[in-house]
């Protein structure tokens, strides 16, 4: 490097801002690598939907593998299976299983309706209608309306029909003795403590209330009336049997299972594995934990397009970063009187640029670049850029100055001629030449004229091309009157 050329530096605020006029293409690689992404993660989506497809097999299917001994065998299992899970399932939630038999809370509700049906004679085409309208008073616990209330009640939406039921029997798999009293029917609720079986007797007899009239309409005139109100605490051995009983049916289902699966093989169990979840998927008790065979279905990740968006938008930037460091043109940041020792006429900003889309981002960010650059009217500053070269000539007693620059392009050139117009007012001569770098003539008359002003285009002149026409100027003895940066 020359003598008296400084180091170039540099400018971070200069190097943000010219990074950021680089935003289309910084957008489009974005755009190009998130479409990249997208398609890719479609493109695995898809090979994933197709091996699992490939791999999910059917009970069915598997069970062709098994001859017909095996199969009767192992859907034996799977119906033994079935029973076990369905059977802890309402041991683990059924009201009547969770209740202490030792200590819980019993309610009994009875009640009387009176039809006022007398017996005449003779009896003509008339029947006593009470066991009908005590049926329909004893189907009130038995509507959607009730059970969503004691769902809501009680906090337990599984096998509500237990809290209340007519017969007193656990279960209502034993037969009932038939009542004589056909006018008298009885609600019996069972409940682990007291503020809860009021609360169901309550919801009970509030229903039997909203009924009366419905059976009035339907039966005739009548008369219900609440005879007996009990809740106590009690024990019940029965419930206590129907509890052991219960749990004695597990047991059994797990000895019969043990029992069938002593010779099975492998095939067996693995066809026994896709019965058994089909089964309970049906039945709506699927075992906990259990995988589902489920066919993915081919999409597009929204993660990997948002990644691969910023990964675009990422390797874009650091790619103009990367350009900027290592460009070697002049900008107009520069100091170019401290990095070249030359001083400068004037900032020439009147480069026609092409028209973009959404050109007011630029315009936004070419202000922010230049915050710190004061930039003059273009008239002004020709005339500034005339009158330094006027005084520039006169002091050197000069009558031709010859200009050029590292590129003189056709917009240089057309402002080049506009100077070289207002100095010939002035009886001075502007000569406006080649890169002397590169054109010989342009060296011969450079250095005949013995004056130079440097007309450098910011963006496009280089800056080691800056230094070798300083030396050469130096090495031909001209001197450099001062320079000219063209924007």
């Amino acid at each position: 490097m020359g003598k008296g050329v400084a180091e170039r530096e540099i400018n971070l605020w200069d190097m943000i801002w010219a990074v950021c006029l680089k935003w289309r293409s910084i957008l489009a690689g974005a755009v190009i690598l998130a479409i990249l992404a997208g398609g890719f993660s479609y493109y695995k989506s898809t090979k994933e939907a197709e091996a699992a497809k490939a791999a999910k097999i059917t009970a069915e299917e598997s069970g062709r593998a098994l001859d017909f001994d095996q199969k009767n065998n192992a859907d034996l299992y799977v119906r033994y299976l079935a029973m076990f899970e369905e059977q802890l399932h309402y041991n683990e939630n059924a009201p009547l299983m969770t209740l202490d038999a030792q200590g819980f809370y019993k309610g009994e509700l009875t009640y009387y309706v009176d039809n006022h049906y007398k017996v005449e004679y003779p009896v003509i085409n008339k029947t006593n209608n009470v066991e009908s309208m005590v049926k329909t008073y004893e189907r009130v616990v038995d509507t959607a309306a009730f059970t969503e209330k004691v769902k809501e009640a009680t906090g337990n939406d599984q096998y509500v029909t237990e809290y209340v039921d007519r017969d007193n029997v656990y279960g209502g798999d034993e037969e009932v003795e038939e009542v004589t009293d056909k006018d008298i029917f009885t609600f019996f609720i069972y409940a682990a403590d007291e503020s809860s079986c009021q609360a169901l007797m309550t919801m009970i007899k509030e229903a039997v209330e909203e009924k009366k009239s419905d059976v009035t309409r339907e039966y005739g005139v009548h008369d219900i009336k609440l005879i007996m109100e009990e809740c106590r605490l009690t024990s019940d051995a029965e419930l206590l049997a129907y509890q052991r009983q219960n749990i004695d049916k597990l047991q059994t289902c797990v000895t019969y299972m043990a029992a069938i699966s002593q010779k099975f093989t492998q095939q067996q169990y693995d066809y026994i594995d896709l019965a058994a979840e089909e089964m309970l998927i049906e039945k709506g008790l699927k075992k906990e934990n259990a995988e589902v065979q489920v066919v993915p279905t081919p999409g597009i990740s929204a993660k990997l397009v948002v990644i691969g968006f910023l990964g675009g938008a990422f390797l874009m930037l650091a790619l103009w970063l990367v350009l900027y460091i290592l460009n070697g043109t002049l900008r107009l940041e520069d100091d170019f009187e401290r990095m070249f020792g030359v001083k400068v006429f004037g900032l020439l900003c009147c480069k026609e640029h092409k028209k973009k889309w959404f050109a007011c981002i630029d315009k936004l960010f070419n202000v922010l670049r230049h915050k710190y650059l004061r930039i003059y009217d273009a008239a002004e500053t020709k005339a500034m850029i005339v009158s330094n070269i006027k005084i520039a000539a006169k002091n050197n007693d000069l009558k031709s100055v010859y200009v050029t620059g590292a590129v003189i392009d056709n917009e240089a050139q057309k402002a080049i001629e506009d100077l070289k117009k207002e100095l010939a007012k002035a009886n001075v001569t502007l000569v406006a030449g080649k890169p002397v770098l590169r054109n010989a003539e342009a060296l011969e008359e450079m250095a005949e004229t013995g004056a130079v002003v440097l007309f450098e285009t910011a963006g496009t002149s280089l800056y080691g091309e800056i230094v070798e026409e300083i030396e050469v100027c130096k090495h031909q003895k001209v001197n450099i009157l001062g320079s000219v940066i063209f924007s």
